[in-house]
Formats: C-alpha cells, structure tokens, sequence
C-alpha cells in the first residue's frame, strides 16, 4: 500500500497540471457570447468542474455500499483522495457560479433550485471526507 501511495502522486499531480491548463485554456480561448459577452468564458471552466465530482462521488458511494455487504478492507481505500478533490471542485463549482452570477443577476448568490442543492451537497461532501 505504501508503493501504490507514492506512485499514485504522479497520476494526481499530471491531473492537477491538466486542470489548471484547462482552466487557463478555456478562459484564454473561448469565444465571448453576443448576450453574456465575456463572462460566458466562466461556462467553460464551470461546466467540467461540476460534472468532475460527480463520478467520485457515485464511486465513493458504491464503494460504501460494498464495504456494507462484504466488510472487505479494500473497499474503504479504492476512492483514496478522491473525495477531498470532488469535494474541492464542488467548492470551485460553487465559486465559480458566483462570479458568473453577479454580472448575469446582479448578486453574487441567489437560493434557487439550482444553487441550493449544490451547497448542501457541499456539506454532505464535507462530511464525507472527514469520516
């Protein structure tokens, strides 16, 4: 287990690389929208990030499920780190829907049906990753 930690600090480290590539990319590169105008670039950074913490998400929780019927030691480790960093691109998510929102509505959070969930999931996710 220890091997597979420290060689598992190269995947995770090319991945944060990516992301912040990604992000820079689609700022720098998208194309402004004719009603949003610049601040539709926001999209394009927001999008991916909330749908990146969904599959770690429903891994960690098969992965729960499992360690429920089979008590199998390796059922708790399989998600490793997974859950701080679906739970950091919630956060982001989060962030980022407010610096498009208060252009677009003139605040920077409003409780809709939208943003609601986001944030409570946050806290569930908050919970998840201490436990």
């Amino acid at each position: 287990m220890s091997k597979t930690r420290s060689y598992a600090q190269i995947p995770i480290g090319f991945s944060w690389f990516l992301t912040a590539m990604a992000i820079y990319l689609s700022i720098q590169l998208a194309p402004s929208d004719s009603q949003q105008g610049e601040n539709h670039r926001i999209t394009h950074v927001h999008v991916p990030t909330a749908r990146m913490s969904i599959p770690i998400h429903i891994a960690k929780a098969i992965n729960s499920f499992l360690l429920s019927l089979t008590k199998h030691p390796l059922f708790p480790h399989s998600p490793g780190n997974g859950i701080e960093i679906a739970t950091f691109s919630t956060l982001l998510t989060s962030v980022i829907a407010r610096f498009w929102g208060k252009p677009m509505w003139g605040t920077f959070r409003v409780w809709d049906a939208h943003l609601t969930p986001v944030f409570i999931s946050f806290l569930i996710y908050m919970g998840a990753s201490h436990s």
